[in-house]
């Protein structure tokens, strides 16, 4: 019985900090289910962080000198699917959350589902017939496994295009954009795509005996996971898309279709008249559909009367108003003990970051140098 490797001394630290990752996964995860308004996304998330939780208990299970022997004993014949379904999967569920987090359908009955489902039961049941029969088949299932791999990494790249493509568009439909960017989730999801291709590239090398430096790129890939992950829960906590958004796929296209409408210049002053007597850009969570209702026209239309009388998209075309009427109350006497983050706040802007940006931009000062001159100003002609 001591001879068991339960009884063992076989985990060093490499593997421990792969099974503290397994750890951590489940336990973000656990929250995400709990939570009681959670989302979609929230869902989906939480099956990601627990696919790359059991890639990492795999690698422990599968590749240790000890343990691995066991495991394979223990799950003969079928001791190469989990790791292969779960392979192929995380693209698509990298994917699926993406598109949830942009407000858009997940598609899951796909082109791109159907090609990771038909490519599993190809390698499973290649797998299947060399454990059981003995045919050698190894190379035909290692193909199919780099297929799988190659396959998660190109729809977790289709996945990071997909939301570059959606940020690039917010600006043509918000007036802050800053908790619907979703730079954060291309940085870490990009990460992880990579340490997939990372993987991938050790298989390959493995499989024609380059063992060192395959050794170096394996373990190297099993490491950035453990923060990844942390991140990608973190952010999406404070960036969820709560409404469904159906942007264009490019602001090319969205360029062409508004530039080819024609606008009543009646237009012009009833959207003047909107923000600067109602002030509507007030309202942090102004949109161009909410725009468009109040000033009866469609959203395509006050696009193009942006674009080809102003020169400007939405976002940049609202926040023009909003440093202005900031402006006005730096300088204003009934404001001097106001702070700043009330005056952006009621201006309409929601992030300091962007406020401050934005206000040099146009006016080559920050806020509080501005206020500051405006002040001496003052003094001077009284």
């Amino acid at each position: 019985m001591q001879e068991h490797f339960i009884f063992l001394h076989v985990l060093n630290v490499y593997d421990s900090l792969l099974l503290m990752t397994t750890l951590l996964s489940f336990l973000l995860a656990l929250p995400l289910f709990l939570k009681r308004d959670r989302q979609t996304s929230d869902l989906l998330l939480a099956f990601f962080l627990i696919s790359q939780g059991l890639l990492l208990f795999m690698t422990v299970m599968y590749y240790s000198a000890v343990i691995g022997p066991y495991t394979a004993e223990l799950l003969f014949p079928f001791q190469s699917f989990p790791k292969i379904i779960l392979t192929g999967i995380q693209g698509l569920l990298l994917l699926w959350y993406a598109r949830a987090m942009m407000g858009k359908p997940l598609d899951i009955d796909s082109k791109l589902t159907w090609i990771c489902g038909f490519s599993a039961v190809l390698f499973c049941s290649f797998s299947y017939m060399t454990a059981i029969t003995g045919v050698k088949l190894q190379w035909f299932t290692i193909a199919c496994f780099w297929g799988l791999s190659f396959f998660a990494t190109f729809t977790g790249i289709y996945a990071l295009k997909l939301m570059r493509d959606y940020d690039k568009s917010l600006p043509f439909r918000f007036s802050n954009t800053e908790r619907r960017n979703l730079s954060w989730l291309r940085w870490t999801a990009g990460g992880l795509v990579f340490v997939w291709g990372m993987r991938l590239t050790a298989s390959i090398l493995y499989s024609f005996e380059i063992k060192f430096v395959a050794d170096i790129i394996s373990i190297s890939s099993n490491i950035p996971p453990l923060f990844l992950m942390s991140a990608m829960v973190v952010y999406s906590q404070t960036h969820a898309i709560n409404t469904v958004f159906r942007p264009k796929e490019s602001d090319t296209q969205e360029q062409e279709e508004v530039a080819s409408i024609s606008f009543n210049p009646k237009h012009t002053s009833h959207l003047e008249d909107l923000m600067i007597r109602i002030k509507v850009y007030q309202d942090p969570e102004l949109r161009l559909e909410g725009l468009a209702d109040s000033m009866d026209i469609s959203p395509r239309t006050l696009s193009s009367l942006l674009n080809k009388h102003y020169k400007k998209n939405f976002y940049d075309y609202v926040n023009y108003y909003r440093v202005l009427d900031a402006q006005d109350q730096l300088v204003s006497v009934a404001n001097s003990e106001k702070s700043i983050q009330r005056i952006f706040e009621d201006a309409g802007f929601n992030s300091k970051t962007t406020f401050n940006t934005l206000f040099k931009k146009h006016t080559g000062q920050t806020p509080s140098e501005f206020r500051k001159r405006a002040l001496q100003q003052r003094r001077v002609i009284g």
